[in-house]
């Protein structure tokens, strides 16, 4: 495996959401209800985000023709929002839509045309079409921003199935 230095922050942003749920249920002073959300919502966040780094790295789907489209789509996805940040909607919602099935079609190409699949695969594409899909449907207010959220369990899945993968194949401790 490569990058194990990410895997301790990973696990700190885990433990830190996962005592932010703590605080947040078992709390009755309003400031560290307030707190326990913070940790809770950012912790998962920064940990998807690493998690998503650890994965690509470690993956095969860099090398692929398909990860170049990726990269591509993902600069269509930052264009739209740039033309959102400077109000300029008339077409920002289209170019972030276009970016967003990019990136899904792309990954379901490649999935599509791996011979071998396991788990783990399933689980990522399912990772892929759900950040793709929700922020499209929240920037439409189709659904509310709280289904952000299901994204990040998504990734606690595909981050737990890696690790004992990593594990039962003894990857985890190798570094390449």
């Amino acid at each position: 495996m490569k990058n194990r230095t990410l895997l301790p922050i990973i696990g700190i942003s885990i433990i830190t959401a996962i005592v932010g749920v703590l605080i947040f249920y078992f709390s009755d002073k309003p400031a560290l209800i307030e707190i326990g959300q913070y940790m809770y919502r950012y912790g998962l966040q920064i940990g998807s985000i690493l998690g998503l780094f650890l994965i690509i790295f470690n993956g095969t789907f860099i090398k692929t023709k398909y990860f170049n489209i990726v990269k591509w789509c993902i600069g269509i996805i930052l264009f739209g929002y740039i033309l959102v940040i400077l109000h300029w909607t008339i077409f920002a919602k289209y170019i972030i839509y276009a970016g967003f099935a990019g990136v899904i079609t792309s990954y379901s190409i490649s999935f599509a045309k791996k011979r071998i699949r396991e788990r783990l695969d399933y689980l990522k594409l399912i990772w892929v079409i759900t950040c793709c899909t929700l922020p499209s449907l929240i920037l439409s207010h189709i659904v509310s921003s709280e289904y952000a959220i299901i994204a990040n369990y998504i990734f606690l899945l595909v981050f737990i199935d890696y690790c004992f993968t990593s594990f039962r194949n003894k990857n985890f401790i190798k570094t390449e």
